[in-house]
């Protein structure tokens, strides 16, 4: 096992512009790291979509302990995971998940708002790559309107694009049940996303609620289908 996790506080502006991160606040968590033609450990769920060796999967650190062709670790020296102004915290779900051995449980913390994302110090090409998939979990209302997606581009620069989408138009209710989305990136391309320039490779957020909302998060990852 490795760590899984590295929690930053990130401040968040009222009108969207973040500036940089400040001192990292370190939170560990257990990672299954699968490797192809490896005895799957017991508990292991296969997901809504089982990889198989040699499909290209992009993994993008957090919320996936499937098999990929790529991955790029959150280790908070290139990539970070920031939860903006500590609007929520994270903590593992051992039963259950959608995917792994465990999902996420992302707990609002009451607030007007919330949100995170995995931010990456140099720019990636993800062009090649054609779907974001998520599987989503909640009983919570106030998460029907979530919003995924991806920023491209330096912070501040005049190439920044930040391309956000509702997780409603894409199938997802808070009704309990788990909601495997599939999200074109072609859709976060058509609201400016530069692909060929990533900097944020996902980014999650939502409105107001209070400290007992939960919304469970599990199989994240980049398809080229």
């Amino acid at each position: 096992m490795s760590a899984r996790m590295a929690v930053a506080v990130l401040a968040l502006l009222a009108t969207g512009c973040r500036p940089e991160p400040g001192p990292s606040d370190y939170v560990s968590q257990e990672d299954f790291h699968f490797d192809a033609g490896s005895a799957v450990p017991s508990g292991f769920v296969e997901g809504p979509d089982p990889w198989e060796a040699g499909t290209p999967r992009f993994k993008l650190g957090l919320f996936y302990e499937g098999g990929s062709t790529e991955e790029v670790v959150v280790d908070d020296v290139a990539a970070h995971f920031y939860v903006y102004e500590q609007t929520f915290s994270v903590g593992p779900v051992d039963e259950g998940q959608r995917e792994g051995l465990q999902a996420d449980a992302l707990m609002h913390a009451g607030g007007p708002w919330w949100g995170g994302g995995i931010h990456w110090d140099t720019a990636r090409d993800l062009s090649g790559w054609t779907q974001l998939r998520v599987s989503l979990r909640s009983t919570s209302e106030v998460f029907d309107d979530v919003k995924l997606g991806m920023a491209s581009g330096a912070e501040g620069s005049p190439s920044r694009a930040e391309a956000r989408v509702s997780v409603a138009d894409y199938g997802f209710a808070a009704d309990g049940d788990w909601h495997d989305l599939r999200i074109p990136l072609a859709d976060l391309a058509a609201l400016g996303l530069d692909l060929s320039a990533v900097t944020i490779a996902f980014s999650v957020s939502g409105g107001s609620g209070t400290a007992a909302d939960t919304l469970l998060i599990d199989a994240l990852y980049l398809t080229a289908d």
